[in-house]
């Protein structure tokens, strides 16, 4: 009983929930030094080392350069990062988190650099942030894992005094120890007022590559209590082929990024890979459902737009039209069916406008458009202005409220006012073209 009244409660209220979104960047380049930042070590409430079972606080190394970015500084990065053709979403979350829990991204890799004994050993770096929901809003800790610092200058040192040896072929005694920092910061992201740290990525060393997490609070309505997050070696490897083609145009960079998005999205599945390729291929319908629609439905559209072949090739038009003709034909079977969820009706309607009554039509115009989205376009419209003169007052306004959101609203004409206007006003419009 007390979770369901916590979960009731309204936005700011003791025991509400709250939204919270976090995001991992990976940025082919250091940030411009146009925002305040701190070292976050200066807003370190506490740091702990956890090396091998004995926890000590410490004078963290790991986490010795992170910076911070907060309030409103912290949200014109954010801006200006997300439109960067240069930095990539690695990996994304949102929760509506009740007082005392709490929501862990994090993202790891483990790259095999050194030769044991018995082979090959992975070395498992990861960067991660957990948030806490406290009875006075969200507080934020950074985590990160790697080799121990002395270790790698000492593997540095010995490097430099035998250059020409394989870095592969080095011993790996020491590997085993690892250090992992936990560091809680003095900082509370807000709504309009997010959270920012940047820190050298320590998956790419050597190339000037920086790793941001940003932490936002949104309305607990908006947040995605099924998120998935794609591995960090999927995600990481296109922006891996991003920085070694530096620089890119705009061009290039949007084939990378079909390419990487494409290959996850048909290797692992996943919303972010989805979102990614639909915002890459010219998908917006796609993209719409791979924010709304359940893992079973985003699995659904690739088994309709890919079926078991492989895609030549990764042309936007092509993959756009084979992602959105597959989500149009899951809303309409979907709707034929009865089996569409509430939040999948919801956007059928307004993709569709009145045309969403008569699913059926949408599945044969879908298939007349023979893969053109233009096509496509056209037949809706006509079919929205048909309804303009339907009997039923609730196709009228779904069929004006549709042409009307695309500037295409018929003037003087009202769905609900007498049928005699209404006649008046479409009558005038056709002698207007």
């Amino acid at each position: 009983a007390e979770d369901g009244a916590a979960a009731s409660a309204p936005d700011g209220a003791p025991g509400a929930a709250r939204g919270v979104r976090c995001r991992l960047l990976y940025l082919a380049h250091s940030p411009s030094n146009t925002v305040a930042r701190h070292s976050v070590a200066s807003r370190a409430i506490a740091a702990v080392d956890l090396a091998g079972s004995e926890p000590v606080v410490v004078t963290p190394e790991l986490t010795a350069d992170a910076l911070l970015i907060a309030g409103g500084d912290a949200l014109r990065w954010a801006r200006r990062t997300l439109e960067s053709p240069h930095s990539a979403v690695v990996a994304e979350r949102s929760a509506a988190l009740l007082p005392g829990a709490s929501l862990h991204l994090g993202v790891s890799s483990a790259e095999q650099t050194l030769q044991g004994d018995d082979g090959p050993r992975p070395v498992p770096r990861r960067v991660g942030v957990d948030v806490y929901a406290a009875g006075a809003g969200l507080t934020l800790a950074l985590e990160v894992s790697d080799l121990d610092p002395e270790h790698e200058r000492a593997l540095s040192v010995s490097m430099l005094d035998d250059p020409g040896e394989d870095p592969a072929t080095r011993p790996a005694e020491h590997l085993h120890e690892l250090r992992r920092e936990a560091v809680a910061i003095d900082a509370m992201p807000a709504q309009g007022a997010p959270v920012v740290i940047l820190m050298d990525s320590p998956f790419t060393s050597g190339n000037g590559t920086t790793v941001a997490i940003l932490v936002e609070e949104i309305p607990p309505a908006e947040a995605d209590t099924a998120a998935d997050v794609i591995e960090a070696m999927v995600a990481l490897d296109r922006a891996n082929q991003l920085v070694a083609a530096l620089p890119l145009t705009s061009d290039d960079r949007s084939l990378l990024a079909r390419d990487e998005a494409l290959r996850a999205f048909r290797e692992r599945g996943g919303r972010t890979a989805l979102l990614l390729l639909a915002e890459e291929s010219g998908a917006p319908l796609t993209a719409d459902l791979a924010i709304l629609a359940r893992d079973a439905d985003l699995a659904e559209i690739g088994r309709l737009a890919f079926g078991e072949s492989e895609p030549a090739d990764a042309d936007a038009s092509i993959l756009g039209w084979r992602l959105d003709a597959a989500a149009w034909t899951l809303l309409a079977r979907g709707t034929l069916e009865e089996t569409l969820p509430a939040e999948l009706e919801g956007a059928f309607m307004r993709w569709a406008g009145a045309a969403a009554r008569f699913p059926d039509v949408v599945l044969d115009l879908v298939a007349a458009a023979d893969g053109s989205a233009m096509a496509l376009e056209r037949s809706l419209v006509l079919e929205n202005e048909l309804a303009l003169e339907d009997a039923s007052a609730a196709a009228r306004v779904a069929g004006h409220d549709w042409l009307a959101g695309r500037g295409l609203e018929v003037p003087g004409y009202d769905p609900r006012s007498p049928r005699d206007e209404r006649r008046a006003a479409l009558e005038a419009a056709k002698e207007q073209r």
